[in-house]
């Protein structure tokens, strides 16, 4: 019979560092109590990812529509062009 909890609950009895206790308790109610409150964490955290991913995709259409971009790279283009017609090929620095 408890073979057959521990197929229901494989990861039972296991202590996950860093996880509140309150979360680790294994009961009845409590279980049910723990999945709300991971997918509580689950769902701020997927929130937080799509706030930053249309953050970031809003700052990218901004720089593209930015109307100084057509200056720049071509400015760009001649800094590149000049440095390998020295035949020393532009380097970053860390």
């Amino acid at each position: 019979m408890e073979d057959q909890s521990r197929l229901r609950h494989p990861h039972a009895g296991v202590s996950i560092p860093g996880l509140p206790q309150h979360l680790q308790q294994d009961s009845g109610g409590e279980a049910e109590g723990r999945k709300q409150d991971i997918g509580d964490i689950l769902q701020q955290i997927m929130t937080i990812t799509d706030q930053s991913l249309d953050e970031a995709q809003a700052r990218k259409h901004a720089l593209n529509c930015h109307r100084m971009k057509p200056a720049l790279f071509n400015v760009l283009c001649e800094i590149k062009e000049k440095t390998e017609k020295d035949g020393a090929p532009l380097q970053r620095e860390n």
